[in-house]
């Protein structure tokens, strides 16, 4: 985690993703980390694939990690590239917001 913390500001959007996916898939909930990880997502969020927003959703969501403003951004992000998702990445998505129990009514109905 320090070293990722070290470099995070270099990271690129699949980076980003990658590595909160890598924490998640191991249940290593690492505070500064992800703190991290969201601020930088969320400068860069326009420059995301939709796997790697579907990913960024499931890392936190596997974490238990309800990061209110990552998320927001995450979902205007998620319904400007909608039309280039597979439904992979939309069921991924939705499962994960589902699970935080986060709801944003426009992702649901532009997922639908």
């Amino acid at each position: 985690a320090s070293a990722a913390l070290s470099k995070i500001a270099q990271f690129e959007q699949q980076h980003l993703a990658n590595t909160a996916w890598s924490f998640a898939a191991l249940l290593e909930r690492h505070g500064p980390l992800l703190a991290a990880i969201s601020a930088v997502a969320r400068g860069t969020m326009a420059e995301f694939l939709c796997q790697s927003l579907s990913n960024l959703a499931w890392a936190f969501a596997t974490l238990g990690e309800e990061d209110a403003p990552l998320l927001t951004s995450l979902a205007a992000a998620s319904i400007a590239k909608i039309s280039g998702a597979s439904p992979q990445d939309l069921s991924i998505t939705a499962w994960s917001f589902a699970l935080l129990g986060f709801w944003h009514g426009p992702l649901l109905h532009a997922i639908a």
